[in-house]
């Protein structure tokens, strides 16, 4: 065949093949990422949150759900990483997360949980006295029904100052038998108004919670509880005041506000820890800059007596841009110095969680959250740990309550274009 032949062949060939290829391209499915995760409450177990709108996109517009009655929702996506945002709190505020790359998530959320399946049961009483002994003057208390091993659905109660028989009720949930036996445990202290000892009492009794009934359990008179003192030191950025605040809980239950708190006059404290196997006591520090600047730190719950703990702060982030007083809306870059862990913006009902010292505004309009043109507000960043990335934080619980700290940056005004 001559060079003409072949030229005519090939074309031939060409005009043949050509829309076959064509075609084979048309017929190539657009290739996505099914995200399959979980809307649960802040507290205690993992209880399922339903009816909360999820949001995710990945470069295009936000493909949006609902929750189911179990807490689950799944989402589409075009790549990974990709945004994920959740309703926080029945539409009064949206957290939205950066850089996503799990495709199993497990979003935490405020608000009522979604109980069922979950077994409920009552257990109230009273306590034939707050303490007894010379001279006790309870400040505080908490009382909590404990059952299985670790991680039980409780809800604590502050007993009121006073002596003599004090009510208590305690709502109690769980999964299996219609009755579930268990302890109850009652512990109350008289904290000092500065560092030093604190007087501690407490009590335990058998008792047993059933499914849609009420367990009346009287709780004997509280007897004089074992502590030991154990150091407390808190190291880091200089804070014009700080505070050392001390919580009880149950087992691994922890209770934010059960305990006290008083004001640090040096960087040591010595603080009174019960030292029974029941309780769990965790201290955490807040502090203040002068520039505006706040910081804390939590430790895990604290072993009694020992070699002592320390709490140190972490430099908080400082605003780069935009600057003071500027015009923002979607695409606005925001910059923060690095200072480690995760980082948190918030603008008003709205917060962005990124592993990146900057990003830029997304556009929330399709999801409800359009940024209100005129308001003036101011921004702040936090950073955070242990948590160093955005699929830590999205990562199904931990047993155990590692230390965890945070810092927050001096507040800058801003308004919504």
């Amino acid at each position: 065949m001559d060079r003409a032949g072949r030229s005519a062949l090939a074309c031939a060939l060409a005009w043949t093949v050509a829309p076959l290829l064509a075609a084979c391209h048309q017929a190539q499915p657009a290739r996505t990422t099914t995200i399959s995760g979980r809307v649960v409450g802040l507290g205690p177990g993992d209880v399922p949150i339903a009816g909360r709108m999820v949001a995710a996109a990945s470069g295009g517009a936000w493909a949006t759900t609902t929750s189911a009655g179990d807490g689950t929702f799944s989402l589409q996506v075009e790549s990974v990483p990709y945004a994920l945002a959740v309703d926080s709190s029945v539409r009064a505020g949206l957290w939205v997360y950066l850089g996503v790359s799990r495709t199993d998530p497990v979003l935490r959320v405020s608000g009522s949980p979604s109980y069922p399946p979950l077994k409920m049961g009552a257990l109230e009483g009273s306590i034939a006295a707050v303490c007894s002994g010379a001279g006790c003057s309870a400040t505080g208390g908490i009382v909590g029904f404990e059952f299985g091993a670790g991680g039980d659905y409780l809800v604590p109660l502050l007993l009121p100052p006073g002596a003599g028989a004090e009510p208590y009720t305690v709502q109690a949930a769980w999964q299996g038998p219609d009755r579930l036996p268990g302890r109850l445990h009652a512990l109350t202290w008289d904290a000092p108004a500065a560092p030093g000892p604190v007087p501690t009492w407490c009590a335990t009794v058998t008792a047993e919670a059933v499914f849609g009934g009420t367990s009346r359990v009287d709780v004997p008179a509280l007897q004089p509880c074992a502590t030991a003192a154990t150091p407390v030191t808190v190291l880091g950025p200089a804070a014009t005041a700080s505070t050392l605040l001390v919580d009880h809980g149950i087992v691994d239950i922890p209770y934010e506000g059960s305990g006290w708190s008083w004001p640090l006059a040096g960087s040591t404290s010595l603080v009174d820890v019960p030292t029974g196997s029941e309780f769990r006591t965790s201290i955490r520090a807040t502090g203040q800059a002068a520039s505006g600047e706040v910081f804390w730190v939590r430790a895990a719950p604290v072993a009694a007596g020992g070699t002592g703990l320390t709490l140190t702060y972490r430099l908080a982030p400082a605003a780069l841009e935009p600057a003071e007083g500027s015009v923002v809306g979607a695409g606005t870059r925001f910059a923060w110095t690095p200072a480690g862990g995760l980082y948190r913006l918030t603008l008003g009902p709205i917060e962005l969680t990124t592993a990146a010292s900057e990003l830029r505004l997304p556009d929330l309009a399709a999801l409800g959250y359009g940024y209100l043109s005129g308001l003036g507000d101011s921004w702040t960043v936090t950073a955070s740990g242990p948590e160093a990335d955005v699929d830590a934080v999205l990562a199904p619980a931990a047993p155990g309550a590692p230390e965890s700290w945070g810092s927050t940056s001096a507040p800058r005004p801003f308004v919504f274009r």
